[in-house]
């Protein structure tokens, strides 16, 4: 076990803003392997009971050990892009 409390620091240079899922006015970047996207908390928590549980839950004091892109919080998702981008589609595009 390391005692080392030297804060990693997560950079997403190596991924692309969505071309689609890149909305100016989002308030929170999601991040996937390829992939970054800025969009709305309220839209996520409003169509996920998934993104409104973590959204709900308390968050860090030192805001300085947490990645974030252009000041906006990111969560980085494990999820495979592409269905990332399915979700995010049909939650922003319910034709």
């Amino acid at each position: 076990m390391s005692t080392d409390q030297t804060p990693t620091y997560v950079t997403f240079k190596d991924r692309k803003r969505h071309p689609d899922l890149w909305l100016d006015d989002g308030n929170i970047i999601l991040a996937t392997d390829l992939s970054i996207f800025r969009v709305h908390r309220s839209m996520l928590s409003k169509n996920s009971s998934v993104f409104a549980d973590m959204f709900s839950m308390p968050q860090p004091m030192n805001s300085l050990e947490e990645p974030s892109v252009e000041g906006l919080p990111v969560v980085v998702l494990t999820d495979n892009d592409a269905d990332v981008t399915h979700l995010l589609n049909f939650v922003y595009d319910r034709r």
